[in-house]
């Protein structure tokens, strides 16, 4: 006994009809994730009264390509880059490393419990 609503019934029956929702939505998903990012790009080459004033312009007015290295100035940017570069690798190797080690116990070794934790991931 089947209560479909009617859209998602139709979106079952029509392929064409579910790609276009999932591209819809991958776009949209997509959206709300730049959003902030070309938002903060752009307010980083306004000037200082354009990005503090009460209504902020979403287009730079004069470009102040200046901002970028007053920032590094101001601020060690550098150093934080670097920062994050080491400890994102380095964690990313660590991952891979014990993914590897647990990868070949659940191929190779036989333990009690081993079905339940191949099940659980």
């Amino acid at each position: 006994m089947t209560s479909d609503v009617p859209a998602l019934a139709a979106l079952r029956r029509s392929p064409v009809a579910a790609r276009r929702l999932l591209v819809f939505t991958c776009f949209l998903v997509t959206a709300v994730t730049l959003t902030p990012i070309v938002t903060m790009v752009l307010v980083a080459f306004q000037s200082d009264t354009e990005s503090m004033a009460a209504r902020p312009s979403f287009w730079p007015g004069s470009r102040h390509p200046e901002n970028i290295g007053r920032a590094f100035d101001l601020v060690p940017l550098g150093r934080y880059l670097l920062n994050t570069v080491f400890f994102a690798g380095g964690t990313a190797l660590l991952e891979t490393v014990t993914a590897a080690l647990a990868a070949y116990a659940f191929a190779r070794l036989r333990f009690r419990g081993r079905s339940r934790c191949s099940a659980s991931i």
